[in-house]
């Protein structure tokens, strides 16, 4: 864990409190207490922050600087499946909610930097306060609702509508990407999604 001057630490869990906020209102004791277990991380590019068998699979992350790329790898082929940048709470939630080892990799695609919380730190909060255990879910309806509207455009859109999705999603963070990972996000060749840009 980087060491940092409590001013920034401060500043840090204030932009993460003013980010809460905006799932559902929760009192302000509460909300300090939820925060004050978050501790500053740093991660390089190419890090991998969550792995298949990693125990940080049972932490929570809110990105303070940076985008990870959450894929799976098939017979030696990766394959995808998320993007998360700058305010984005990332976990893994296959693993937290079922105890099963996880399956995916979360990768820093920029130098990283994170507030982590171990889940077991803020599980005796949530049990305490009604308010926090709902932020806690509407955390995780958004992340699966993201997941699920996904893997529909990738089984049902055709490929131009996948981009044109794609475009209006991330259009702030697409030139931060390297487009072999935009491309097998859209479950579409590097040679598809150069004619596709092409086209736009």
């Amino acid at each position: 864990m980087s060491k940092i001057p409590e001013k920034d630490i401060t500043l840090y869990h204030s932009i993460l409190a003013k980010e809460l906020l905006q799932y559902t209102s929760v009192p302000e004791q509460d909300l300090q207490a939820f925060v004050s277990c978050f501790e500053f991380h740093e991660y390089k590019k190419k890090d991998i922050i969550i792995a298949p068998g990693n125990t940080d699979a049972f932490k929570i992350f809110f990105i303070l600087k940076g985008i990870t790329r959450i894929y799976y790898v098939l017979e030696d082929k990766e394959i995808t499946v998320s993007f998360k940048m700058e305010n984005n709470v990332v976990y893994n939630g296959f693993t937290i909610f079922s105890g099963v080892p996880n399956i995916d990799n979360h990768e820093a695609l920029e130098d990283l930097q994170v507030l982590a919380a171990n889940i077991d730190n803020l599980e005796p909060l949530l049990y305490k306060s009604h308010p926090l255990e709902h932020l806690a879910r509407k955390i995780v309806e958004k992340n699966y609702s993201s997941f699920i509207r996904s893997n529909y455009n990738r089984m049902f859109l055709p490929a131009e509508e996948r981009y044109d999705y794609f475009m209006r999603e991330m259009s702030s963070i697409v030139n931060r990407i390297p487009l072999k990972y935009v491309a097998s996000y859209l479950g579409i060749t590097p040679e598809t999604l150069s004619r596709l840009r092409a086209k736009h």
